[in-house]
Order: C-alpha cells, then sequence, then structure tokens
C-alpha cells in the first residue's frame, strides 16, 4: 500500500478516536467541528510511531493536553480508553 494513503488512513482513525472517545469539549457529533483535535494529530502520530509504542506516552500526552491546554479536570477513565484504542491501531 502507498505510504500516504497509509499515514491518511491512519490520521482518519486517530481523529475518529479522539471525536468519538476522547473529546473533553464534547463536540463529537457535530460534523462541522470533526477538525477540533487536528492540531493533536501530528505529534499522535508521531508517537504511535515510536516503537515499542508506549500506551502510557499516549495516556500521558492525552492528560497534558486536557488539562494543561484546554484547563479541564482530567479524566482518567476517559483517556485510559482512548489511549488504549489509539495504540490498537499500530499494533
Amino acid at each position: 500500500m502507498n505510504k500516504f494513503f497509509h499515514e491518511y488512513d491512519l490520521v482518519e482513525q486517530i481523529r475518529t478516536i479522539l471525536l468519538r472517545d476522547w473529546d473533553p469539549v464534547g463536540i463529537g457529533d457535530n460534523p462541522n467541528l470533526k477538525d477540533e483535535y487536528d492540531s493533536y494529530l501530528p505529534e499522535l502520530v508521531r508517537i504511535l510511531r515510536i516503537s515499542p509504542v508506549s500506551e502510557d506516552a499516549v495516556l500521558a500526552y492525552l492528560q497534558k493536553i486536557e488539562v494543561d491546554r484546554m484547563g479541564l479536570p482530567e479524566d482518567p477513565e476517559r483517556i485510559a480508553i482512548s489511549a488504549k484504542n489509539l495504540v490498537k491501531l499500530v499494533m
């Protein structure tokens, strides 16, 4: 498979998980805001490409965004589920 298409598919799958599972601001159902978390995609792709992939690294990144950048209270269960599902993409 062409590397471009593989990367595009990975980015789309990450976007889906962020909107469906993580979604700390609750916009996942709004199709006009599907790019809300796109600024986090490059770093997530980078983290998921590190071998061996670390669920803890993904979890820490999502936690940092949620708490430090967004100023929201942490939701450990939602973050853990999201990190697990993101790691499954590359396993």
